[in-house]
């Protein structure tokens, strides 16, 4: 059965789900044997005829021309305020977009005292700023004496 009203396969005399290239000469053959300008003498059935599958093919609402006659944005949203899923995707991007942002900088800038502030911060040890500002102040201290005492030993053993 076919889903355009008419059935356009019965009009050209095809079995149902011919290919293309079989359709465009059966088409062919029938439009210039039943076409009442190029038949010697047409008959009142084979104008009908013509006419029914010109009808079908040339109409904008029936048929396998109507699906090609659409305007090409029948498909596409309406324009209008976006909706709030796509504003709240929007808003989480860009909130996401910042704290990488910030955790970079910050971790270029800190660099081994943000790792110990963190770390820190993750174990539940540091609480205020100044509690923060004091541990990075002691792990600065220690790295230096920890280089000083390498020193140390480094000029003992060479000397």
């Amino acid at each position: 059965m076919s889903r355009f009203p008419g059935d356009p396969w019965g009009v050209l005399g095809l079995p149902l789900g011919s290919d293309r290239a079989t359709v465009k000469a059966r088409y062919r053959e029938l439009a210039l044997r039943l076409h009442p300008d190029t038949c010697d003498c047409p008959t009142p059935e084979s104008t009908a005829r013509f006419a029914e599958g010109s009808q079908q093919v040339n109409n904008p609402h029936t048929g396998y021309s109507h699906v090609h006659r659409q305007p090409h944005n029948v498909w596409r949203p309406k324009q209008g305020r976006p909706s709030s899923g796509l504003l709240l995707a929007g808003l989480t991007f860009l909130a996401g977009c910042g704290v990488l942002v910030g955790s970079l900088w910050m971790h270029s800038a800190g660099g081994l005292g943000y790792q110990a502030n963190t770390l820190a911060e993750a174990e539940g040890r540091l609480h205020s700023p100044s509690e923060r500002r004091q541990r990075l102040v002691d792990i600065i201290m220690q790295e230096r004496q920890t280089m000083a005492a390498k020193r140390k030993t480094e000029t003992e053993d060479s000397g």
